[in-house]
């Protein structure tokens, strides 16, 4: 019985790690599509017009954008109303919104909507072309974003000229831009920025960043730690808008079910490992 209880004891701990694994990629896969991307919290935000000659011939690799929390909105053939968090975009939305469908920078009528704020202004999410209003002004629907529950997306068009944007997000993709060419500029537009290293918990970056030049190279090891840890501590004091949120809600679902999936198989190879060798020598006692 005890060895059957343990064969058993082994198969499900095999089991629970090869499912979490399986978890693990998949939130992985959704997770991952953050990770070429850098964002800066801008000390001094810049308004939606000034923004355009800010990113000067950098528009397909570069998107500066803000939130403002609490907008209503309405639709008027449903007569349904909601509040959201409006997110304005000056830049391709792909830097900041993976998965979703794209809003054009020359697109100043249409929108993108959470998958939470259009369930409740429409009743589903297959609402492509509808319309929804805001302020008195009137959006069509674009798509649906839906690993974000609660947003109204659009670009910095004439109509949102005065709205004050505090973050800027560029791709690092190989062969776009790395972040000492990110740091350069802003530095080149007198612009100051603190970096949101939500890149950290990718893989293991957040490894190869603490690893000095030299292995003996301790006091790398003590200031490369130090760096890390005030990255760290400026994600968690920052006040995070619902973008943010959800890149931290997917890294946080990937690295706890990596974690399961070790926990898991370390679980299954002790067991295995303890049936095989001293399993053998209880049966050479035995006879």
């Amino acid at each position: 019985m005890m060895r059957r209880g343990g064969f058993l004891w082994m198969a499900a701990c095999l089991a629970a790690a090869v499912l979490s694994g399986i978890w693990s990629l998949k939130a992985g896969t959704e997770a991952d599509s953050t990770e070429h991307y850098l964002t800066a919290d801008l000390s001094q935000p810049v308004t939606a017009a000034e923004a355009p000659k800010t990113l000067a011939g950098k528009q397909k690799c570069v998107t500066i954008w803000g939130a403002k929390e609490h907008i209503t909105l309405s639709q008027t053939e449903t007569g349904r109303e909601t509040e959201a968090e409006m997110l304005v975009l000056c830049g391709s939305s792909e830097w900041v919104l993976p998965g979703a469908a794209i809003l054009s920078p020359s697109d100043n009528r249409g929108c993108l909507l959470g998958k939470k704020t259009a369930e409740q202004l429409f009743g589903g999410t297959d609402i492509a072309g509808e319309k929804v209003e805001q302020g008195g002004q009137c959006w069509l629907v674009r798509g649906v974003i839906p690993n974000i529950s609660d947003a109204f997306v659009v670009e910095a068009g004439d109509r949102m000229s005065k709205m004050h944007l505090n973050r800027i997000t560029f791709s690092h993709r190989p062969q776009v831009l790395t972040r000492i060419r990110a740091q350069a500029f802003l530095d080149q537009r007198g612009l100051a920025g603190t970096w949101l290293r939500f890149d950290l918990a990718h893989g293991t970056r957040m490894f190869q960043e603490l690893l000095p030049g030299q292995w003996s190279d301790f006091s790398g090891w003590k200031s490369n730690w130090n760096t890390q840890q005030s990255a760290f501590s400026i994600l968690r004091r920052i006040h995070k808008n619902n973008i943010e949120l959800t890149w931290e809600s997917l890294l946080i679902k990937k690295l706890l079910w990596e974690l399961l999936a070790i926990i898991f198989f370390s679980i299954f190879l002790s067991k295995w490992i303890t049936n095989a060798f001293f399993g053998m020598d209880k049966e050479r006692m035995a006879y």
